[in-house]
């Protein structure tokens, strides 16, 4: 199947955030994903107009010719220590301390519900109540799936 990009773009915004918030964050590494977005979009702003930043970036993926960088903040299934869920938020730090200056396009993080790894796993009614958490009253979201592993294969695709 072949898509139009003006398409695809309502449902990016809703599989997507920002780089650095795939994983809510109340206290824990909060303040170093304010720091990530503030390197990367020049400066301390509020969070909305750091999502509306990162919005309009994606406009620009069809005319970039960069390699895609793509976070998925979960770390289910690995293993009992925690913490691999920080791993796009580390990764993307040391890109932007890096002296070079890399060629790739931010696409941000897949928005990650913790506890979840695929949505085979789940039954409809769950798959229905995570969506209206996730995407909230989108008509587009009714369709999307909700897992990071299933999210991350419909982008792919």
């Amino acid at each position: 199947m072949k898509y139009r990009w003006p398409d695809i773009l309502p449902s990016l915004e809703l599989l997507l955030c920002p780089p650095g918030s795939g994983v809510h964050t109340v206290h824990s590494n909060r303040q170093r994903k304010m720091l990530l977005q503030e390197k990367m979009y020049g400066g301390k702003k509020a969070e909305e107009e750091y999502k509306n930043l990162w919005t309009e970036s994606l406009k620009k993926i069809p005319l970039s010719s960069r390699c895609l960088l793509l976070g998925i903040c979960s770390d289910n299934g690995g293993g009992i220590l925690r913490g691999a869920n920080w791993g796009p938020l580390f990764i993307r730090q040391a890109l932007l301390d890096s002296r070079d200056e890399l060629p790739y396009f931010d696409l941000g993080d897949v928005r990650v519900v913790p506890h979840l790894l695929e949505d085979r796993y789940l039954n409809q009614a769950s798959i229905k109540q995570i969506q209206i958490a996730l995407y909230g009253e989108n008509p587009l979201g009714a369709n999307l799936p909700v897992s990071p592993l299933s999210i991350t294969q419909k982008l792919v695709r």
